[in-house]
């Protein structure tokens, strides 16, 4: 019995000491990837599992600018990691399940993509941050940290939940408040619409991707970027518009450089329409290498909705009026005619002899129908006659 209790207490204390060998975490150093085309030397952890109540691993200590927790199995970051990298400038938390992510004072780039993040936690008002990216998040709202991201540059929320909780609304004033905001990245968050209500200005940003998101035409004017007055780069691409107004570009984005419009749904005449406004503002339209569904074409590299354009006669060219100026002048702008998209109308004499022939032909039709039916019936009438039997005829009387 009592060599028994030696033997538990020997296995007990074996585990306990694998255990706390297991905790004792250190990185391992290369060359990680991470964002898109940007590498760099990083101390990896790869991995690892912690769960609340249990207690928190050791981390070995390292002077490591740059830091990266992939594929962990995380509700938190646990307050040693931080002890441990007293430099840390650069976090990667990867493809993991945070549900709480904690930036320190001294942190300056954030990636924190592909996570359970509901929750963001800044620890005081004087934060280093520059750029903060938390794509692929059920994030819900950054209203409480905003306030605390003062020098932030650049961030990303596509992907997350806030457009949702927000009745499909991307409010470009809640990033009114900061004020070195140069990038903005709100993409596929199921947004309907882009507003700024309290028309609130957003003085240094330069690059602003709305890209997949189901903006709603009739409820989107460009004139809700007038509060950004530096903005160079607009994506629209796969918003799924079918219409855009357009009196002035530059009244509304004077210094627009280029405008991103791949995968919507305009028709050919009015794409023609903006981009020779656009070529004429001087303002970019880039492409992507993408092949046009059928019901497209391409122009200029843009897919577009096939249209059939009905020209008269006597017309080389055809107008297209546009919506008012804030002058209250109409301009118009002339489409010319392209053979390949353009079909004339047929004169009335050829409509009245056309309808004419139509008539014809369905009286004729008619007839015939009539005619089979009737000789389909007088044979079935006649397959259906009784035929007198030989026990019917009458008998003459022996």
């Amino acid at each position: 019995m009592y060599f028994f209790h030696i033997i538990t207490v020997g296995i007990t204390i074996l585990q306990f000491v694998s255990l706390i060998v297991a905790q004792n975490l250190e990185c391992t150093v290369e060359q990680y990837e991470y964002a898109p085309n940007k590498r760099d030397q990083f101390c990896v952890f790869r991995s690892l599992a912690w769960k609340k109540g249990k207690p928190e691993p050791e981390f070995t200590g390292s002077n490591a600018s740059r830091v990266a927790l992939v594929d962990c199995d995380l509700p938190s970051i646990p307050d040693g990691f931080f002890d441990q990298f007293p430099r840390l400038e650069t976090l990667v938390a990867r493809n993991g399940t945070l549900e709480t992510l904690k930036i320190k004072n001294h942190i300056k780039f954030v990636y924190a993509d592909k996570n359970q993040i509901t929750k963001l936690l800044i620890e005081s008002s004087d934060t280093m941050l520059k750029e903060l990216h938390v794509q692929e998040n059920p994030l819900m709202g950054i209203n409480t940290i905003m306030h605390s991201l003062k020098g932030l540059e650049v961030m990303d929320l596509s992907k997350t939940a806030i457009a949702e909780y927000n009745e499909g609304i991307i409010d470009l004033s809640q990033f009114a408040s900061l004020p070195n905001l140069t990038e903005l990245y709100a993409t596929n968050m199921h947004a309907h619409y882009v507003e700024n209500n309290n028309r609130l200005t957003l003085p240094k940003l330069k690059l602003l991707d709305l890209s997949g998101n189901p903006i709603t035409p009739s409820n989107f004017d460009l004139e809700v970027f007038r509060t950004t007055p530096n903005l160079e780069e607009l994506y629209l691409r796969d918003t799924i518009m079918s219409n855009l107004i357009v009196s002035d570009i530059r009244q509304d984005l004077p210094a627009l450089k280029r405008l991103y419009l791949d995968g919507n749904s305009f028709r050919c005449d009015l794409l023609e329409l903006l981009l020779a406004h656009f070529k004429e503002k001087d303002v970019e339209t880039p492409t992507q290498s993408r092949k046009c569904q059928l019901g497209f074409e391409s122009i200029q590299g843009l897919c577009c909705l096939s249209f059939i354009k009905y020209v008269p006669r006597n017309n080389t060219e055809g107008t297209v009026t546009q919506s008012p100026t804030d002058s209250g002048a109409t301009t118009t702008t002339s489409i010319p005619t392209d053979t390949t998209r353009t079909k004339e109308l047929d004169s009335p004499e050829s409509n009245t002899t056309n309808e004419i022939l139509l008539y014809v032909g369905i009286g004729l039709a008619v007839l015939v129908g009539v005619a089979i039916i009737a000789f389909l019936a007088f044979k079935l009438t006649k397959k259906h006659q009784l035929v007198p039997t030989h026990d019917s005829t009458p008998h003459d009387d022996l």
